[in-house]
This record gives C-alpha cells, structure tokens and sequence, in this order.
C-alpha cells in the first residue's frame, strides 16, 4: 500500500501572480522560513497579460495578485479577486495616512464601500498635473494629490 502523507505536514504554499521586479530574493527567504512556506510566483509583463491569466481560470491557481490603476477594480467586478479585510493585516496600521482604508479609495469597491486590496508600493509612475490649476509651490510633495480642493 502507498505510503500517504497527511496534509497537516504538508508545507503551504502561497502563490503570487506578480510583476518580476517586486521579487525580493531576502524577503522571500525571509518570509518562508518564518511562515513555514513555500512562495512561487509567476509572471507577466502587463495588467492586460495578467487580467487574461486570470480570466482563463488563474482566479483560483493563485493567493495573491498584484495590479495598479484601475485594474483591481476590473478585477474585483469581475469576480477575479475577492474584498480583503485590514483587520487581518496589522502592518496596514503602519501606512501613512495618505494610504489608510477609510482615505485611500483607489482600492475600494465604489458600490459596496468594501477593500478589494492592499497599497504595497509608491511605484515608478510620473506623476502630472494641470499647471493652471495646481500653483507651482503645492507640487513639491504629493500632498497636493489628496487636497480635496484639487480633486
């Protein structure tokens, strides 16, 4: 008879749909030996790229999904994600205000008010604004993009 090894001893794993360059070697290493799993990644290359992964049925192959701009909201319409809870990760009380659940409502489901993500990063994205209106000396932080003034 086949030797069968109960799941508990199984190690989990955690899978991430994600752009290359935010795979930190250190922190992965980090991560695993103080979770006691195993995090494979798989790639893409663009939002599109990974918005078609996971329609074709990667919705369920993977635990995490990284995405910007208006993506997850895509994502969260069409069933691919699910709404997450702040409450289960206590270094969310560590963002800057700017990027708290109740401010921050880039990742928030217009309709249900519900968190459909986490901010992990600033990104590499220029950001642009309309000289007009905005006064040269609002622009040297990025304050001026949450002053409901200018919204």
């Amino acid at each position: 008879m086949p030797f069968i090894r109960p799941a508990w001893a199984q190690t989990q794993t955690v899978r991430a749909l994600m752009w290359e360059a935010y795979v930190l070697p250190d922190v992965v290493s980090k991560f695993e030996e103080e979770n006691n799993v195993k995090f494979v990644a798989t790639f893409f290359d663009g939002n599109s790229e990974a918005y078609n992964k996971l329609r074709v049925g990667g919705a369920k192959e993977f635990d995490l999904v990284q995405a910007d701009g208006f993506w997850p909201q895509l994502y969260f319409r069409d069933g691919l994600i699910r709404s997450v809870d702040y409450a289960h990760v206590p270094s969310a009380a560590n963002y800057l205000p700017e990027f708290h659940a109740e401010k921050f409502k880039v990742l928030t489901n217009p309709a249900s008010g519900s968190k459909i993500g986490y901010p992990f990063c600033w990104g590499a994205y220029g950001i642009t604004y309309n000289a007009a209106v905005v006064a040269p000396e609002k622009t040297g932080t990025i304050e001026c993009m949450f002053d409901p003034a200018l919204s």
